[in-house]
């Protein structure tokens, strides 16, 4: 059962990063032909106002299809930037929402700090991984644990109902999600922001780092998906 809440969970909380980018992208002219949340084949799928909306066979992730780089180029630069912010503050707004839900106004102020905060903490635990792979396993958690109920700590869930264990997997998990995408590095949102503002004043610099960014990023998705791997394959030689 905690596995399907936790699909119900990762879904609503990727169609919100993408509304995000989709409200402000429709907001300053630009047309969105894809709306889809997951990746691979289509599911369901519909149009409106010549965006189709699609929901697709694997939950881990989604996307908004933008026009051309060359399109984009003509809008201002804080609006690019808007619409690169636009996911992880959607995210951020989720947070607010379930934080009010469950513990009133007075935490809000908290929860936005905590979004800001984990930025900075995500490079220090990712410089952490990177000088002890090993030990950082502990740290960091992939699709395959997100989707498997393994990513929040049983302890904070346990005794809770259904409903207060959705809203808090909601919100721990839109925490993680943007704030690690408003990391500058390449392909995440907060890399689009960093290169929409540096590149105009150092391109060369830009490019080297969008290629040494991506490579980061793919060796930390491999890193991640090996670690739930393993991790799951102890918790089965553990559990008989």
């Amino acid at each position: 059962m905690y596995t399907i809440v936790n699909l119900f969970c990762l879904l609503l909380i990727v169609g919100i990063h993408e509304y995000g980018h989709f409200f402000f992208a429709k907001k300053f002219g630009l047309k969105v032909p894809q709306f889809s949340i997951g990746f691979g084949p289509k599911l369901i799928s519909f149009f409106k106002d010549g965006t189709e909306f699609s929901v697709r066979a694997i939950p881990f992730g989604g996307y908004v299809s933008l026009p051309p780089e060359n399109e984009i180029k003509k809008l201002s630069a804080w609006k690019q930037v808007m619409i690169s912010a636009g996911g992880p503050m959607a995210n951020l707004l989720l947070c607010i929402l379930v934080t009010v839900v469950l513990r009133g106004f007075s935490d809000v102020l908290n929860t936005v700090l905590i979004f800001l905060a984990l930025v900075p903490l995500t490079m220090a635990s990712l410089w952490s991984i990177a000088i002890h792979p090993i030990a950082g396993l502990k740290m960091i958690s992939g699709p395959i644990a997100i989707f498997s109920g393994n990513a929040i700590p049983n302890d904070w869930l346990v005794g809770l109902p259904m409903w207060r264990q959705a809203l808090l997997t909601i919100y721990i998990l839109s925490l993680v999600i943007g704030s690690f995408n408003l990391m500058p590095i390449s392909i995440l949102d907060g890399g689009r922001i960093f290169q929409t503002l540096l590149c105009p004043f150092f391109p060369r610099f830009v490019r080297v780092w969008h290629i040494a960014t991506s490579f980061l990023l793919a060796g930390l998705v491999f890193y991640a998906i090996g670690g739930d791997i393993i991790k799951l394959l102890l918790k089965v030689v553990v559990d008989k």
